[in-house]
């Protein structure tokens, strides 16, 4: 699933920066709330720490809350067109080690907690799930050969319904597989071969594109 996020920046100085809102229409909260680049960076708050447990291996901790403005996003029925005010929390665990010599171990967590505060009331974002987690690895048996792997898990999430009257539903879960292999021959080349989605699991929700399936390199 492919989500295309950035901020943008109401500059105070409108002669010098014109408006050039999406569709033509600006939203009611920028228009009396304009953002500048000192005010958009005081919006966001994020926090993260990093600690060696022994040689080859770390783990972190970072958390986050980020208040947008004029989010550009679609909610059904509409088009895609400028949101007023949206809330963005949440925390993220990983960890890494190179402990053994052969192989490069890392994993995540994510938990994130995310709102359209809207004047009638707050309301959960759709294709955001709360929790997500993932092991990588890197596997040299042999010099000169690396095995790859990832397992990814996604919990569920919500997404609005078609129609005229959309209501929000839930996604399950799911779980994603990756396995990729690469040889170097002659210390100049290589011969890799990679999949994706190794179980051909249909997992993706979103608009107009269909659902992600096995693919192999």
């Amino acid at each position: 699933m492919l989500i295309d996020s950035h901020c943008h920046v109401i500059a105070t100085d409108t002669k010098r920066y014109p408006l050039k809102p999406l569709f033509g229409r600006q939203s009611d909260w920028s228009a009396e709330h304009p953002l500048d680049y000192p005010d958009m960076v005081k919006a966001s708050v994020d926090a993260g720490v990093d600690y060696q447990l022994w040689a080859g291996s770390t783990i972190g901790l970072s958390a986050f809350s980020t208040h947008a403005r004029d989010f550009i996003e679609r909610t059904s029925p509409a088009p895609f067109q400028n949101q007023d005010r949206y809330h963005f929390r949440g925390a993220e665990v990983t960890g890494r080690t190179t402990a053994l010599a052969t192989l490069d171990l890392r994993g995540s967590y994510s938990f994130l907690d995310s709102d359209n505060l809207r004047p009638s009331g707050t309301q959960p974002l759709q294709t955001r799930p709360r929790h997500r987690g993932d092991v990588q690895w890197i596997w040299t048996p042999v010099t000169g050969s690396a095995v790859r792997g990832a397992v990814y898990s996604t919990g569920t999430q919500l997404y609005d319904s078609r129609g005229s009257n959309p209501t929000q539903r839930e996604v399950d879960a799911f779980t994603l597989v990756d396995l990729g292999f690469t040889q170097t021959l002659a210390k100049r080349y290589q011969i890799a071969f990679d999949v994706t989605n190794l179980f051909d699991h249909l997992y993706d929700q979103s608009y107009a594109v269909p659902r992600k399936g096995r693919a192999a390199v």
